[in-house]
């Protein structure tokens, strides 16, 4: 995991289909839902948006990569849903996800 800037982080991992990554995504969501923390006698819950990005030998580069994840992320918070769209790299659309898991 690593911070990519603000309030973003990367999660890289290796051999993880759809299926898998939407299952990962969802639980780290609730993780990080379910964190309370008080603050001058108030207590805070977080909140968590996710976009999915699948790299595969077809991927043109490391800036399509995070383009591809930016747009899903993008997806997510403007959807304010529980969903973790998917970027997909082939869309004629370039940059909109389409699907959500």
């Amino acid at each position: 995991m690593s911070r990519l800037g603000g309030d973003e982080f990367g999660i890289l991992i290796r051999d993880c289909d759809a299926e898998k990554g939407g299952v990962l995504m969802k639980s780290i969501a609730d993780k990080v839902r379910a964190l309370r923390f008080s603050w001058e006698k108030e207590t805070f819950s977080l909140t968590v948006s996710c976009g999915l990005y699948y790299i595969d030998s077809a991927t043109e580069s490391v800036n399509k990569a995070m383009s591809g994840a930016d747009s899903a992320l993008i997806a997510a918070k403007e959807g304010q849903t529980q969903s973790y769209p998917e970027y997909e790299a082939n869309d004629s659309r370039d940059g909109i996800p389409q699907r959500t898991s």
